[in-house]
């Protein structure tokens, strides 16, 4: 009887029971990540664009009053503008700079040299400048747009005589790079304690199957006219679980038999 006794490891309780974990844990990781990194970026981008947006406003602010003051022949050109708007960036973003575009579109100031005096390339600033040319005068703002493959943010102030549009821009990638190293950090934490439930899975798995093993030893002694006490029936007779009730239940076999 012992080889009808023989079981696949695969689909045993043990082996069922660390799956159900397992995929129990890497459900709980999709899951999570599924809803909290999308909410994560979005509270991301909301609170560097109202950043950005305030940085340009002020920067704006500043050029215009330097304008009133020194007037714009003086102020709106490459040596000034260095002065007024080189340093401006977003704090710890090596990726973000400003730059001075004319109201027909050409760069007045650039922290690239070469491009200064030459044609602004992104259709979102352009789109700018065909607003200026309609009559309108764009509200400050944050847009995003691509160049050359990256996605940018910018935000943008434009001249209260729509003469100038000032904009400071930012990559996408390096204003989403907390958030990606949050979401690293999370998925190591869940793995390793994913490791850990796993360890203790098993390890209750364990204490589960052992008592359903000895209960089996115990059926195959009967089933060959073994009926000695065994200390193994005692220890599960005295279990108060449902193993408890199945040593409880060999063992009152056991005695009919005896008996008979």
């Amino acid at each position: 009887m012992s080889g009808e006794g023989k079981y696949s490891k695969v689909n045993s309780i043990k082996m069922k029971i660390g799956s159900l974990v397992f995929w129990g844990i890497i459900w709980t990781i999709i899951c999570s990540l599924w809803t909290m990194i999308p909410l994560m970026k979005k509270c991301m981008s909301n609170t560097i664009q109202y950043y950005m947006k305030d940085v340009t406003a002020i920067a704006g602010n500043n050029l215009e009053n330097e304008i009133s003051a020194l007037g714009a022949e003086t102020v709106l050109t490459a040596e000034e503008l260095e002065k007024a708007v080189g340093d401006i960036v977003i704090r710890n973003m090596e990726s973000s700079y400003a730059y001075v575009v004319s109201a027909d579109g050409t760069r007045l100031y650039h922290p690239t040299a070469e491009k200064i005096g030459q044609p602004v390339e992104n259709a979102a600033v352009k789109m700018l400048v065909g607003e200026i040319a309609k009559g309108n005068r764009p509200e400050t703002d944050v847009i995003t747009y691509d160049y050359k493959g990256e996605n940018k943010y910018a935000s943008y102030y434009v001249g209260k005589d729509c003469s100038y549009i000032l904009v400071v821009t930012a990559d996408e990638k390096e204003i989403f790079s907390d958030v990606n190293a949050i979401a690293k950090t999370c998925i190591t934490n869940v793995l390793i304690c994913g490791a850990l439930c796993m360890i203790i899975a098993l390890a209750c798995a364990f204490m589960i199957v052992k008592p359903i093993r000895k209960s089996i030893e115990l059926i195959e002694k009967i089933s060959t006219l073994d009926f000695r006490e065994d200390a193994n029936q005692n220890k599960l007779s005295k279990r108060k679980d449902e193993t408890g009730m199945i040593g409880r239940s060999i063992d009152g076999l056991r005695k009919e038999l005896i008996s008979a």
